[in-house]
């Protein structure tokens, strides 16, 4: 009995130590920074100083975690508190998306100007940071330095995510359908050359497909310390986290469903706004009013368009399953329906783009174009298109009111910048845009009394940014992981925002036809939205949170059973 009590003393003695160690850190973080941490920020930043303490505990090592605090509550605060509070532990390496390397560099301005960052990019800003003295002044290098030993001399790195994968050796194959299959080939960058203090990766959902190269990479990289700032850790299944699990040093192939438990209590912090408001009134904010707009084609000939590209894809897609399945394919069939949906031109487009690649590849082989299959032609459609004419009326009933658009398709915003640019003041934000370019969108958007609407790229807008003016935000077609729509409406969900955010769905169906009773109503976007809710299910599992399950509405993230359901084989 002596000897059991000795070592529960002795666990407690050091429990102690490590909390004196973890207050003695934050007070020196608190000094550091230049502003004030609410309590909910202390107390994580506190968690995330005892993560990073050396220890035997098997629960307590490797060393890092994961950040998943509800977007707009300071994640990146904490980190850069973090940081601070033990200048010994460096250089630290940020990794973030490319759109927000650019605002990491401007935390680190306002709230830690004394560090020394270097943000390695292609891409020189115009912001005019201040610059590192020899004197001991921090501020921010742009570059891209060959040499990994100088990146010894800065307290923080910062890399576009993209930067930390070598693209060079892949190989592309084509398949029956004619889509690209890349072969990934891994190969070191200049960031695996060094051992790095820490390493935080900012968006941490983005290396969720444990299967990609830019997820094996980035767990290549070599570090004692490795964080994951995400607010949506879990999009499609349980795998996802597993992922971020194995980026932090966790070996998940020896994890039982009961240790998965035990290690997310252990890894994982989260907190809501609905947690954390009595600390802070500005986050009492209303949650946001869900709606599904039902957008019947109006047409007869949109109707039978999207009838026959669905029948076709249904039957290529029963082909494919019924042989070896290349998920490519199967992935290009749900692509094409979706694109019917919007607008048929978007099917026109990307079929165009196909064939006129397959055309100029048969042709490079033969030699002669003569000889080739016929030049494609690129057709019109001239017809309505019921999602535009919808989307007006809806902007127009709310004509003093900011709104965000996010489309999936980049020619999809495209289109609607043409179609609206005489009715609304708009601004687009794509992916092939630069910082600056985006810069100004946004600035526009938030200072520009007269500038409404915001047309957004799903994928390369929906994180990061700040966009609390907005009272309206709209979704022109569902995608498959209610993660990244969270991602996205939650721009607009944050500290600024003074009324109800109003969140909608613009969902095509087709219309009840009185001669041909038994012919669906549904569409490929009605059924993404049940494969929606079997995903919030999941996420809501492993964030113990049932309000997520709460916003049921009736890929990359899809496998083999999703597509069966969503063609209905």
């Amino acid at each position: 009995m002596a000897s059991l009590f000795d070592f529960m003393s002795g666990a407690a003695t050091a429990t102690q130590m490590k909390d004196t160690k973890s207050r003695s850190k934050l007070d020196v973080a608190k000094e550091k920074i230049t502003a004030p941490l609410f309590p909910y920020q202390e107390d994580g930043v506190k968690w995330m100083i005892k993560r990073e303490m050396p220890t035997d505990d098997l629960y307590r090592y490797p060393r890092g975690g994961i950040l998943a605090d509800e977007m707009g509550l300071g994640k990146t605060l904490q980190a850069i508190s973090l940081i601070c509070s033990d200048p010994h532990i460096k250089p630290t390496l940020v990794i973030a998306p490319k759109s927000l390397v650019l605002n990491w560099c401007d935390e680190f301005v306002k709230f830690a100007p004394h560090l020394k960052v270097y943000k390695y990019d292609t891409f020189v800003s115009n912001r005019g940071y201040p610059k590192p003295s020899d004197t001991g002044a921090g501020g921010i290098v742009e570059g891209r330095t060959p040499i990994p030993d100088t990146f010894k001399k800065y307290d923080v790195v910062i890399v576009p995510i993209t930067l930390i994968v070598d693209k060079s050796d892949d190989d592309s194959t084509k398949t029956s359908l004619g889509t690209t299959k890349t072969t990934q080939k891994l190969k070191k960058t200049i960031f695996h050359k060094l051992k790095w203090g820490r390493i935080i990766i900012d968006e941490g959902h983005m290396i969720k497909s444990k299967k990609s190269k830019r997820a094996k990479s980035a767990k290549m990289l070599i570090s004692p310390i490795k964080w994951i700032l995400t607010g949506t850790p879990v999009h499609n299944r349980v795998e996802d986290f597993y992922s971020l699990m194995e980026f932090i040093g966790i070996n998940v192939k020896l994890l039982g469903s009961t240790d998965v438990l035990l290690y997310k209590k252990t890894y994982l912090k989260r907190r809501t706004k609905e947690d954390v408001k009595h600390y802070n009134a500005k986050l009492d904010i209303p949650p946001p009013d869900f709606q599904i707009i039902n957008v019947d084609f109006e047409t007869k000939a949109e109707q039978d368009f999207y009838r026959n590209i669905f029948q076709n894809s249904r039957e290529s897609m029963s082909k494919l399953m019924s042989g070896q399945v290349n998920m490519m394919d199967c992935f290009e069939l749900l692509l094409r329906c979706r694109q019917a949906c919007i607008n048929p031109q978007l099917f026109y487009n990307g079929m165009y783009r196909k064939e006129s690649a397959k055309y100029t590849d048969e042709s490079s082989r033969i030699g002669e174009v003569q000889n080739a299959t016929e030049k494609p032609v690129k057709e019109t459609w001239d017809g309505n298109v019921t999602k535009i004419n919808c989307l007006r009326k809806l902007l127009q009933s709310h004509p003093d009111d900011k709104t965000l658009i996010f489309c999936n398709f980049t020619e999809e915003i495209h289109i609607y910048m043409d179609t609206f640019k005489d009715e609304f003041n708009v601004v687009q934000l794509i992916g092939s845009m630069d910082a600056n370019e985006r810069d100004l969108a946004i600035q526009k958007f938030m200072n520009d009394p007269e500038c409404k609407v915001f047309f957004i790229q799903l994928m390369c807008g929906g994180v990061g940014l700040n966009l609390y003016k907005a009272r309206y935000v709209y979704f022109t077609s569902p995608y498959w992981t209610p993660s990244q729509e969270e991602q996205a409406w939650c721009r607009a969900h944050r500290i600024g925002q003074t009324e109800r955010l109003v969140v909608r769905y613009l969902i095509s169906c087709l219309p009840e036809d009185s001669k041909n009773p038994n012919l669906t109503t549904e569409t490929i976007e009605t059924r993404i939205l049940c494969t929606q809710d079997k995903k919030r299910d999941i996420i809501a599992e492993i964030l113990d949170d049932d309000r997520i399950t709460e916003r049921n509405f009736g890929g990359n993230g899809l496998g083999i059973r999703d597509y069966r359901s969503l063609f209905t084989l």
